[in-house]
């Protein structure tokens, strides 16, 4: 009779630990063939976590890469036969709203990232656990001060003696990124008596769109020191037309997002900021999800919702930055676990940028 018992409680226990393995999905909003540095390096870092960590973690590609398609692959993926438990995605204007309902009918909580919340969409949603009870967080990165952020290290990287001008590559219009890391730009740039913002435009996170807008820019305002971009492919474009044009001037370039290229540029001395460290919120997100999936609740410690913070990248501390991210070694995100580490009172999520 006890074998019989022992044998029980074994199969109960190992039916209770299963159960608690989450099965979470990052709905990664470009193709699985992306030359992004910036998804490519989400995507690594997210499957490294859940690996970790001991979670049954899945990435799901958005064929098309826009936000129709990738509204549509969310849906896809709640209704997959195997059912995720937690999906984790980002938020476009007016593509959220279905994959929201559909979430709620199926019973697969939602986790955002990466994007804000704004405008209209923040009246249809709300916050999370509230309207939308199965949404339980929102890790954003604080783009607005990644803005500032990049104009003060560009700003510093002339050593403070130019005063000069600002041309500025965002994104796209429909972006909150665009939106927020401009307006850190502009407000910063409002503390500097030498330094102004003399026109700003959309480039589409692209590199072919840096090349081109390079020297409409600088032709049509030689008075040009400054060139910011809103990321670093875009900023790749602009060193690109640079180095391929002799010019009677030399300019400031500096990007966001810490990608491979760029961190490369900036060791060098050919870019002279990159601004980033937000391509490991899908790997925060992963480990703040399975926490709560174990009965650590998240909100105790960050709150329903988490601004991701920014770091600056410069000729000082640009390998250090590139060996810790794309260097041999390689994370351990059991350490930030609270359920791997019972002492653990606060998350870390600086661990990894020194």
């Amino acid at each position: 009779m006890r074998k019989i018992l022992f044998f029980v409680f074994l199969l109960l226990g190992s039916t209770i630990a299963c159960a608690r393995v989450p099965r979470i999905y990052f709905i990664s909003p470009d193709r699985a063939n992306t030359s992004n540095e910036f998804w490519q390096s989400t995507v690594k870092l997210f499957k490294a976590a859940t690996s970790d960590i001991g979670a049954e973690g899945r990435v799901i590609y958005s064929p098309e890469g826009d936000r129709f398609s990738y509204s549509d692959t969310i849906v896809n993926a709640i209704n997959d036969k195997k059912k995720p438990d937690y999906v984790i995605i980002i938020t476009r204007p007016h593509s959220t709203g279905r994959a929201f309902e559909q979430a709620r009918k199926k019973g697969v909580k939602l986790f955002i990232i990466n994007s804000e919340i704004l405008g209209m969409q923040k009246k249809t949603i709300g916050l999370p656990r509230e309207k939308y009870k199965n949404w339980i967080g929102h890790f954003t990165p604080d783009d607005y001060a990644a803005g500032g952020l990049l104009a003060e290290c560009m700003i510093r990287s002339s050593d403070n003696k130019l005063s000069g001008n600002f041309a500025a590559i965002n994104g796209t219009r429909e972006s909150s990124a665009s939106i927020l890391r401009l307006q850190g730009l502009k407000d910063t740039l409002e503390l500097y008596q030498n330094h102004s913002l003399i026109f700003d435009v959309f480039g589409n996170w692209s590199i072919t769109r840096g090349e081109e807008l390079a020297p409409i820019l600088i032709s049509r305002f030689p008075e040009t020191t400054f060139i910011w971009s809103a990321s670093d492919l875009m900023a790749e474009g602009v060193l690109n037309y640079l180095s391929t044009h002799k010019l009677d001037k030399s300019y400031i370039v500096g990007g966001i997002d810490w990608s491979k290229s760029a961190l490369k540029r900036v060791m060098n001395g050919k870019q002279h900021c990159s601004v980033g460290g937000h391509f490991l919120e899908a790997a925060f997100a992963a480990v703040a999800i399975y926490d709560y999936h174990n009965g650590i609740d998240f909100i105790d410690d960050l709150g329903k919702t988490y601004k991701s913070h920014f770091f600056v990248s410069n000729k000082n501390n640009g390998k250090e930055i590139y060996n810790s991210i794309y260097g041999k070694s390689s994370f351990d995100f059991k350490k930030i676990s609270k359920t791997h580490n019972k002492r653990l009172k606060n998350y870390n999520f600086q661990y990894f940028i020194k």
